[in-house]
């Protein structure tokens, strides 16, 4: 209830400022309650967005590294490595580059990591190649390869003997990346059908990975529903 001593307070204020300004005060301060938590719960939603995106992709992120573990386990090659293509920058001449990066890699015990190397590189270094695995679908290069001689010639800087190359496609035959294997010796490098078709299976699992990712930055809100319900059970 309102005491006497408010009420002359209020009468005290319409006095000196008029009914007009103080019913716009009220008005304004009626508003802004809500304006604030409005605010409130978008940041909250936004944050929330935010710690699922970064789950779910990560989680994402590992299953990728999961499955080049098992195609070097099966296969015995001493690299797998999952290649993307992003914009890179412009000539001064105006010509843009499209460049390729190691985005994930596996290497077995005892031999040392190459993904650091392989790093915004012009895609023109490898163009040969890449133009052929994108028709082909399956490139094989081996040291005596006379054709790819950028990509032999980084084998020899590696230690490579020999390697297969596979493309990574979306249902629309998009090319998405590069599936690489390589191996120490050339001896390796004669793989069965069975292997080539398991190779195949691996370059559609890590192309359903990779939309998955893509897909994942623009959250439907059914996914915001779903994650909230979870976080209450």
């Amino acid at each position: 209830m309102i005491t006497p001593d408010e009420l002359r307070e209020w009468a005290k204020l319409f006095n000196e400022y008029g009914w007009p300004s103080i019913l716009f005060l009220m008005l304004l301060f009626l508003w802004f309650i809500p304006w604030v938590k409005s605010i409130k719960n978008k940041s909250e939603k936004n944050e929330g967005q935010a710690e699922y995106l970064h789950k779910t992709i990560l989680g994402i992120e590992s299953d990728i590294n999961k499955i080049l573990a098992q195609i070097g386990q099966e296969l015995k090659c001493q690299w797998a490595v999952l290649w993307q293509f992003h914009n890179g920058t412009m000539s001064l001449g105006g010509v843009p580059f499209i460049k390729m990066s190691v985005t994930h890699e596996f290497v077995a015990v005892d031999y040392a990591p190459r993904a650091d190397i392989y790093q915004g590189m012009p895609i023109s270094v490898f163009i040969d190649a890449v133009i052929d695995v994108q028709e082909k679908g399956f490139l094989k290069v081996d040291l005596q390869d006379k054709k790819y001689q950028s990509v032999v010639n980084s084998y020899k800087r590696d230690g490579v003997g020999c390697g297969y190359i596979v493309s990574v496609e979306d249902t629309s035959s998009q090319i998405l990346g590069l599936l690489s294997m390589t191996w120490e010796k050339a001896a390796m490098n004669d793989l069965s059908e069975a292997h080539i078709t398991s190779i195949k299976g691996y370059s559609a699992r890590l192309s359903m990975l990779l939309k998955q990712i893509s897909s994942l930055y623009k959250v439907p809100q059914r996914r915001w529903d779903d994650y909230q319900k979870r976080r209450v059970n």
